[in-house]
């Protein structure tokens, strides 16, 4: 519905509009075939003749049931080979995880100032392999790493005091707009004192991770917990005492 009253008249140089009265009308016409409109679908949808309403699936003869049923059977086999699928790519992560986690502690060391890089280490990887495959043996100095060299000998000594990269987790987090976006004023001091995220899979009777988050617990004001975490568990088998939940359920009203 228009309300007339969001129509007002405005100035413009020397002359003087009111555009309120001459749109009365209009929007009266407006509103009449809204009203309209409305009152023509709630007729429709509010028919209960046998033409427009939908059988019952319950009224459908016993061969099409047997049809559905079949259906269903498949339905049940889709479930249970997509629950392997999903079993083997949890066990395929798990085994990579395994080697990705010495490349996160190395980073948390560096993170928070308890190792220090050397210069080969700072210098970006490229590729230079034919399979596209980064080695540690690919790094070279170009230009541009030379003038960021060159940039970093001349800092100050204050800079160069600078052990590890401050406040990293609270800016990264704020980089990635889905949690950024909730992060409040009020939340940034306390993130000032994250150290470091970690994740724990699990693998066995209970599927699911563990997200670790590390702080500062000798500066931190704010509570005395080193460690919060989250654990999540995954259901990735199709769970046979309720398949009916799949099989049997009733749409949303249209």
């Amino acid at each position: 519905t228009v309300s007339e009253n969001s129509i007002l008249s405005y100035d413009h140089g020397d002359n003087f509009y009111d555009i309120k009265t001459p749109l009365n009308n209009c929007l009266s016409t407006i509103n009449q075939h809204h009203q309209r409109t409305s009152i023509f679908y709630n007729n429709i949808f509010s028919k209960q003749n046998s033409s427009t309403k939908i059988n019952s699936i319950n009224s459908y003869s016993s061969n099409i049931l047997k049809h559905l049923n079949a259906l269903k059977n498949l339905q049940i086999i889709y479930n249970q080979l997509e629950g392997k699928y999903l079993n083997d790519v949890n066990n395929l992560e798990y085994e990579y995880f395994q080697q990705y986690t010495k490349y996160f502690s190395l980073r948390s060391s560096i993170i928070n100032g308890q190792y220090e890089p050397t210069d080969d280490e700072c210098r970006l990887m490229t590729d230079r392999t034919n399979n596209n495959e980064i080695s540690s043996n690919n790094i070279f100095m170009d230009d541009e790493q030379q003038q960021q060299d060159n940039m970093i000998a001349q800092e100050n000594e204050e800079d160069k005091d600078i052990r590890g990269i401050p406040y990293f987790w609270l800016t990264t987090l704020k980089q990635v707009q889905l949690i950024g976006e909730t992060i409040e004023d009020y939340d940034e001091p306390i993130l000032k004192f994250l150290q470091d995220i970690k994740l724990k899979l699990h693998i066995g009777e209970i599927t699911g991770f563990t997200l670790e988050f590390y702080f500062d617990n000798m500066n931190n004001s704010y509570f005395s917990n080193q460690i919060l975490t989250k654990f999540y568990e995954l259901q990735i088998k199709p769970d046979i005492n309720n398949q009916d939940d799949l099989l049997y359920y009733e749409g949303t009203a249209i």
